[in-house]
């Protein structure tokens, strides 16, 4: 296959002196979809993303994370690679999203959860599934009692309405188990949209850590943030961002 050519492509800055490398033509076609690309990298390093409406297509990640479990069958829960589940969206489907959660939850090998910017409804709920949880710093999470409609019949009708409340019932319990939220707070605030910012993610929904921009401490011996006495824990981190030269840091819970 002949190699692409590449063209210099002059960019309008102050002093005219910036070119940028931009493919032209059909020559383009013979590069890697960037889109793929980064799916393929993040999946090199159990990676993945939650950043679209929750539907069928997280059944790929349910998957995913059963295939991992499969590769690391004989190593020791403590030793194995943890997966990161990165979590953008406004929510979707809750049968689709409690597919990926009972997936998540029943893994042996460590999944990592991490509020990117917008968790909210089924999303919030998928970010509560982390053994571990963290939130960037300027991330909101959302809980409610959701939304639905339904067709049929009167007895169909009936029938559904009692599936629903039942449902529900599951995922107070889901979100009290997982949360310090007491009962009668949550049977308050999901009647509305109840929003949570990272410190208030940190405080009420059991946030191991949110991420801050810091330099990234990763010595148990000089750490004054109490963020590193997880030794693995410290070890993901260095992995994941030695190779895409971010510079973070973690605030930590403080009980």
């Amino acid at each position: 296959m002949p190699k692409a050519k590449v063209i210099a492509a002059p960019v309008v800055t102050k002093n005219d002196e910036l070119y940028a490398m931009i493919p032209t033509g059909l020559e383009n076609l013979s590069l890697p979809d960037p889109v793929l690309l980064n799916q393929y990298k993040n999946l090199q390093r159990r990676i993945l993303w939650v950043d679209e409406e929750v539907d069928e297509s997280v059944l790929e990640h349910t998957k995913q994370i059963l295939l991992w479990n499969a590769d690391d069958k004989g190593i020791p829960t403590e030793q194995r690679k943890p997966i990161w589940v990165f979590v953008h969206t406004y929510g979707g489907a809750l049968y689709h999203a409690l597919n990926l959660i009972d997936a998540m939850t029943a893994s042996e090998t460590p999944i990592y959860t991490v509020n990117a910017g917008i968790a909210f409804s089924a999303g919030c709920e998928i970010l509560l599934a982390g053994s571990k949880r963290f939130a960037m710093k300027h991330s909101t999470a959302m809980i409610h009692s959701g939304s639905g409609g339904f067709d049929g019949t009167y007895e169909q009708t009936e029938q559904m309405i009692g599936h629903y409340r039942a449902l529900m019932k599951r995922m107070d319990e889901y979100n009290l188990a997982r949360t310090n939220i007491d009962e009668k707070t949550l049977k308050k605030k999901k009647a509305a949209d109840w929003y949570f910012t990272a410190e208030e993610q940190l405080a009420k929904e059991r946030f191991h850590f949110f991420f801050v921009s810091f330099p990234l401490c990763l010595s148990s011996s000089s750490c004054s943030l109490g963020c590193c006495s997880d030794c693995s824990f410290r070890s993901a981190l260095l992995r994941m961002y030695q190779s895409s030269n971010m510079i973070l840091s973690i605030r930590a819970r403080s009980d």
